[in-house]
């Protein structure tokens, strides 16, 4: 209570904070409006006119290395990343790049943002509500990154490398290289390394006993999770006919194995995967007069996923070997009409198909498993249809509605055939209110339809217990209904507080239930559709700058969400949280600025409470954890930088608990619980940068 008092404290004192001046926005057809500032000033606009334009001087503080860097620390934001999903619709972050989304989907939003260095970037307008003539693709607050007009040419050269206390290290190198001109722009960049994947949950004690509560083993595992990688993309844009035209493509290779050593005489676990994918793309862009601008765009993507896990633990060892081919081809086009600065009108359809053939092969106690949907080849066709309008009829008042259609048809072969229809109508409704310039409140009411993973379709395997887990063709997406209410108060000139409110009705959630073997009895697990429920999300962002405080260098930023909700367990019949979501989640952000010594210090720490993972068979209690890094940045020269970093928290350990039962939890008695209290080993990162412009 005494912390909420705070926030509120915080939020008054904000309303004696100085006005700003509103921007002028100058007309567009396709780009988000640019806003006219003044330099001098490190944040201009507000609420009521929807844009909040940042200067370079609102990041001095926190002396951002590259776009990315920036993300972290703005105001009322929380970034979202590119989207894996099917098809070009709901798959973009919330972040746009002088007004466009990235025109590829394997090269994400996050690798775009770390090659674009800080010093060639003008501003960053937060965008609220929704404005007209601005596609905000479905996010309530978007992020746009204008690039200074001079920035023609920018390379950077980053070496790094990543050593784990175990004595593992993984260096990489990243090359990018930008070069524009008034007609074209050419990109390359090329990443290549070794990737020690961070953080690996699986060092310390842990004692498995039997139902009796006798010692079955005690093990003291030593676990890493490390391979190479390389990927690389390249982007050529073009003045082409009174419009722009952009070719991209690009490639990525990952080869990740995980080792854990048990110190058992029998026992141990591995997993090794290699993904391949390559992608090609083009997109036009095209004004029709004034008021109208059709843009199309067409992508191909190919990926090739490979996955070996191998359980040698008692009693029961297991063996996995799935492979996985899939294709995607998209058509997309949008119309954008914007008569004036108060309405716009757009509409989008899109189409695409997909084709996935997966394979696998299972053992459990040396025996050969038969499974349903062990192999699986499926089709898919997918089309989309949007009208989205957005009306700005007051400065204090701004709405989007949206309504969104979905088909798609599944046709292939599995155990059987696989003939499958979806459709779906999903309507969105955002409504912003803007009382004064630092204040806004915002309401959305949204239906929501995930995409069926095509991997829920063919069998797997637990990757922790190695349980083996069988393949269904016949599960639904999940969907859900969302209201949310955000209060937003910007103080003391840099300062921001938002708290949202959120409620879900979730339905046909997606879980792991029990599937009855048709040859020599008893379950397997299988993910299957169990029902409705709910979910209800409380979260603070808070921004607060430390000069108040005599800290005249010093930032503070903190995201914190608590979490209720409740499905049905399709085996007790019980009301729980659904599988691995936590009561908690939180990140907390510090950085403070010692220019006389050329230095940034600071720390980002992130945490989360107890979590469950619930299956047939019983249930892997996950206890909290958490993570601390504290950092130092030393800036010789604006295009030199030296950063280390320090990852884990000393002594944290998270204690877990699986219980596992020898049928059906509930009803079956234990087969062994696991007591596990797995620590995490400390990572330090030395990275040198190198821009040249």
């Amino acid at each position: 209570m005494g912390y909420l008092v705070f926030l509120a404290g915080l939020a008054a004192a904000g309303a004696q904070a100085a006005q700003s001046a509103p921007p002028a926005t100058s007309t567009g057809s396709s780009t988000v409006d640019e806003v006219v500032v003044k330099a001098e000033k490190p944040v201009q606009g507000d609420l009521q006119r929807g844009v909040i334009s940042l200067q370079p001087s609102f990041f001095a503080k926190v002396r951002p290395s590259t776009a990315q860097d920036m993300m972290q620390w703005l105001p009322g934001f929380t970034f979202q990343d590119t989207r894996d999903v099917r098809g070009l619709e709901g798959s973009g972050g919330n972040v746009l790049i002088d007004g466009k989304p990235p025109t590829s989907k394997t090269d994400t939003l996050q690798s775009i943002l770390r090659r674009i260095p800080a010093e060639q970037i003008a501003r960053i307008d937060i965008i609220s509500g929704g404005a007209p003539g601005i596609d905000m693709h479905g996010w309530p607050v978007i992020a746009n990154v204008i690039l200074k007009k001079d920035a023609n040419d920018r390379k950077t050269v980053t070496v790094s490398n990543v050593v784990d206390m175990d004595g593992h290290d993984a260096p990489a190198l990243s090359l990018n290289s930008t070069t524009k001109d008034d007609q074209r722009t050419v990109e390359v960049s090329l990443d290549a390394g070794e990737a020690l994947v961070s953080p690996v949950l699986a060092e310390g004690p842990w004692t498995r006993l039997d139902g009796a509560g006798n010692v079955v083993f005690k093990a003291d595992p030593r676990a890493v999770q490390m391979g190479p990688y390389a990927t690389g993309s390249g982007a050529y844009d073009q003045a082409l006919g009174g419009g722009r035209l952009r070719f991209n493509a690009s490639a990525r290779y990952y080869g990740t194995q995980y080792i854990e050593h048990d110190d058992l005489q029998s026992g141990g676990f591995s997993h090794t995967q290699t993904y391949q994918q390559g992608e090609l793309g083009a997109a036009y862009e095209h004004p029709l007069g004034k008021q109208v601008t059709l843009e199309t765009q067409v992508l191909e993507r190919l990926t090739h996923y490979v996955a070996d896990n191998d359980l040698n633990r008692p009693p029961e060892p297991s063996f996995l070997d799935k492979h996985q081919d899939e294709t995607e081809t998209v058509a997309r086009a949008t119309v954008r009409y914007k008569p004036d600065d108060h309405f716009s009108l757009e509409g989008a359809a899109e189409g695409a198909f997909n084709t996935a053939a997966t394979r696998s092969r299972e053992t459990l106690s040396g025996q050969a498993l038969v499974l349903p949907d062990s192999n699986v080849n499926l089709r898919e066709q997918r089309g989309d249809a949007s009208v989205t309008s957005t009306w700005k009829p007051n400065a204090q008042l701004s709405m989007e509605a949206a309504i969104k259609v979905e088909q798609s048809t599944l046709t292939g072969r599995a155990d059987a055939p696989v003939d499958r229809s979806f459709d779906y109508f999903k309507p969105r409704m955002v409504i912003s209110w803007s009382p004064d310039k630092n204040s806004q409140i915002r309401l959305r009411v949204e239906h929501e339809a995930d995409q069926i993973d095509f991997g829920y379709f063919v069998a797997s395997s637990n990757f922790t217990t190695g349980e083996i887990i069988a393949g269904n063709t016949q599960i639904r997406p999940s969907q859900d209904w969302v209201s949310e209410l955000v209060l937003e108060r910007k103080f003391w000139a840099t300062g921001d507080l938002s708290i949202t409110l959120r409620h879900k009705d979730l339905i046909d959630q997606l879980d792991e239930a029990p599937f009855a073997l048709a040859q020599g009895g008893g379950y397997v697990g299988i993910v299957a559709n169990i029902g409705n429920g709910y979910q209800n999300d409380f979260s603070i962002n808070l921004l607060v700058p430390l000069s108040p405080f005599g800290l005249n260098g010093a930032t503070f930023k903190t995201i914190l969400t608590w979490t209720d909700a409740e499905v049905t367990d399709p085996v007790t019949g019980l009301r729980r949280m659904p599988s691995e979501l936590p009561g908690f989640q939180g990140e907390i952000h510090f950085a403070e600025d010692l220019p006389q010594w050329k230095l940034n210090l600071g720390f980002d720490a992130y945490g989360s409470a107890r979590s469950t993972i619930y299956t047939p068979f019983g249930n892997q209690v996950q206890g909290a954890w958490g993570e601390f890094a504290p950092y130092a940045e030393y800036r010789p020269k604006s295009d030199w930088s030296v950063r280390l970093t320090a990852a884990g928290l000393p002594g944290l350990r998270q204690h877990q608990v699986i219980d596992t039962f020898t049928g059906l939890k509930g009803s079956s008695p234990l087969l062994y619980r696991d007591i596990e209290d797995f620590g995490t080993p400390d990572i330090v990162t030395l990275r040198v940068r190198r821009q040249f412009f």
